[in-house]
């Protein structure tokens, strides 16, 4: 085979492997991302990272996304008499937008995890009203957590750290 051909097919194939690493690695990587919350679902995803000085926060607090969620509540009668917890892992980058989100933990049984899914759509369109969390005066991408508590649809039984 013709030496050049065979650069040229490693080269490419180099480039795309790379290419491919760095995408892969892009949320996973503990070297650049911290995370807010001590909370043992997120460590034993992604290894032990680091928490920042400050952690993020939502402008409005815990009321604030409480009154979002209040509006977003669940009225399908799929969720009546339906009572379980779930939480959602996501990342809020320096610049206070969040994404990356999915869900951290939920019920195995199978009609609670669609019904989880329902809930992590609401969260991904919630307002991107974030503070970065700061590492020595810095901005600093973070992982949070929202944890909810949902009962006949209600969205309103939420935490985070």
């Amino acid at each position: 085979m013709n030496l050049k051909f065979i650069l040229t097919i490693s080269i490419t194939f180099f480039s795309y492997f790379i290419s491919a690493q760095i995408n892969e690695n892009e949320f996973n990587n503990s070297n650049n991302i911290k995370y807010s919350s001590n909370d043992h679902h997120l460590e034993k995803k992604y290894g032990k990272l680091l928490i920042p000085n400050k952690n993020s926060k939502y402008n409005g607090g815990v009321d604030g996304l409480k009154k979002y969620f209040a509006e977003n509540t669940i009225t399908s009668s799929e969720f009546k008499d339906l009572h379980f917890m779930v939480k959602i892992g996501f990342i809020v980058n320096s610049d206070g937008t969040a994404n990356h989100f999915e869900i951290i933990s939920s019920t195995r049984k199978e009609a609670v995890k669609l019904r989880a899914e329902k809930v992590l759509q609401i969260v991904e369109r919630m307002p991107q009203k974030w503070e970065s969390a700061e590492d020595n005066g810095k901005k600093v991408d973070s992982y949070q957590i929202l944890s909810f508590t949902i009962i006949d649809g209600d969205l309103t039984k939420v935490s985070y750290r």
